[in-house]
Order: C-alpha cells, then sequence, then structure tokens
C-alpha cells in the first residue's frame, strides 16, 4: 500500500517536472521568436537608410525566391515560374517564332498590347545578357527556348555565380553536367559556341564556368572558350592623375569595353549564321 503511494507520487511529481519542463522550452520558444523578429524587423529599418544592406537583403530575396515555393513555402511566390516563360514567349516573338506557332499554346494578348504580329521591330536574332541573379535566369531561359528559336540566340553572362555558388548550393540544376549540356545547346565550347561568360578575378561573387579564363585577348581565345577574361581597373593608369582608377568588382559591368567587345563578337556570330 505504502509502495503503491510512493509510486504515485512519483509519477506525479514526474509529471508536474515534464509539465514545467514543456512549459519552460514553449516560453523560451516565444522569447527566441520574440527576438528574431525583433531582429529582423531592425535589420529591415536599418537596410531602408543603408544602400548596401538594402542590396544584400535584395540579393538574397533573389536567390530565394528564384526556386519554386515549395523551398520557400513562408515567402510570395516565386518569380522564376513567371519571369522565365514570359523572356521566352519575347525572344519567340523577337525571333519570328511568336507563342502558338510550336508546341506550347499561345496566351491570350492583353487589352493594352499590340499584337506578335504588328511589333515595332523586324524579327531576327537575339543577343541574350545577363548580369548576376540575372546571368542566372538567362541560362534558364535558353535551355527552354524551342531549337528553331534557340539557334537565333547567343547568350552573354557577367558576373555569373552559376559555378561559385548555384553550382555547390544546387549541383542538381547547375552542376559542371547541366552548364556543359547549356553550352551544347549553344553551338558547344568552341568555335561555333554562342555563349561567353565574362570573368573578372576582383569579382567576389560571378566567376569562370569552365576553365579560369587566361590574360589572352586575341580573336583566337576569343573564339575558342567560353570563359573569357576581363581586367579590373580597365586601365593603370587612364591619365595624368595620380589618384590610382577604382575596381569595380561585382558592378559596372554594363560599361566596361570588354562587355561591349563580347556582345559585338556575338552579334556578329549570329549574323554569320546560316
Amino acid at each position: 500500500m505504502v509502495a503503491g503511494l510512493v509510486v504515485a507520487g512519483l509519477v506525479v511529481a514526474g509529471l508536474v517536472v515534464a509539465g514545467l519542463v514543456v512549459a519552460g522550452l514553449v516560453v523560451a520558444g516565444l522569447v527566441v521568436a520574440g527576438f528574431v523578429v525583433a531582429g529582423f524587423v531592425a535589420l529591415l529599418r536599418d537596410a531602408y537608410s543603408d544602400t548596401a544592406k538594402r542590396k544584400t537583403i535584395g540579393a538574397l530575396w533573389d536567390v530565394a525566391t528564384f526556386w519554386p515555393r515549395a523551398v520557400h513555402p513562408f515567402a510570395p511566390p516565386c518569380y522564376g515560374e513567371r519571369a522565365v516563360p514570359e523572356v521566352v514567349d519575347r525572344i519567340r516573338v523577337l525571333t519570328g517564332q511568336p507563342p502558338g506557332t510550336g508546341q506550347r499554346p499561345c496566351p491570350p494578348e492583353p487589352p493594352d498590347r499590340p499584337p506578335a504580329s504588328r511589333v515595332s521591330v523586324p524579327p531576327g536574332p537575339v543577343l541574350l545578357t545577363g548580369y548576376s541573379q540575372g546571368s542566372i535566369i538567362a541560362p534558364a531561359v535558353a535551355a527552354q527556348l524551342p531549337l528553331e528559336v534557340r539557334e537565333q540566340v547567343a547568350l552573354l553572362t557577367l558576373a555569373c555565380p552559376a559555378r561559385r555558388l548555384y553550382g555547390r548550393a544546387f549541383p542538381a540544376y547547375f552542376g559542371r553536367d547541366q552548364l556543359s549540356a547549356l553550352a551544347g545547346l549553344l553551338g558547344g565550347n568552341g568555335p561555333t559556341g554562342r555563349w561567353k561568360n565574362l570573368v573578372r578575378r576582383s569579382d567576389f561573387i560571378g566567376s569562370w564556368i569552365f576553365r579560369r579564363p587566361e590574360a589572352s585577348f586575341d580573336d583566337d581565345y576569343l573564339r575558342d572558350h567560353v570563359d573569357q577574361p576581363c581586367l579590373d581597373p580597365v586601365l593603370l593608369a587612364p591619365d595624368a592623375d595620380p589618384t590610382p582608377p577604382p575596381t569595380h568588382r561585382h558592378s559596372g559591368w554594363w560599361p566596361d569595353p570588354r562587355t561591349g567587345i563580347l556582345g559585338r563578337y556575338l552579334v556578329d556570330l549570329l549574323n554569320r549564321w546560316p
């Protein structure tokens, strides 16, 4: 009898202790969640007045919401499922193969948009250029183009993180085999290749895709390799000003003269394509 009472007392005491532990964990969880929410609000408030932090948060947001929503269930629907098909349709129109001429159905035209048959530019080859996160979207677009359209498209990527970041985090989608397959869709990594990737050694985000480019700027190297070198700074002594020229690292790609050189090369290659 006494032993039974002792056991019952121990069970009750154990339940009380367990309840206190659970309650303590719940309180601790609420406190941690509160600190996380407060920290997030403080970060957003700080980023509102700090351009660098705002760009960092925007970049992380772009990377996360590029993937399907199953990967980030608490974020808005991913823009990749909307942006990539829209760019594909636009390239089809620009090359003279509007949606509806192939296997994909033609979506209804918005009332404020002129039909594809009345575009303001004549159809022809397209140079698809992507910078930073855009250099991830652009290959995704190129991979989804129909064959008759893709043959009229060249790809130029600037500050591309496909190997350095995406290849490590998402190897099933941006591994070397997948990137090699994409290069094959665009004529391969050789004289007929229509994909060029511009690389700076000072860039801390973008990098080379297949091999680190040599410091070679002749026509043969430009013709035979996807990865192409880019100097940063462009000149060591541009004038008599003793101030050292700035390094641009991950920014300032559009006015860089090498961007124009590679763009002209790809446009000429497209114009020579039979």
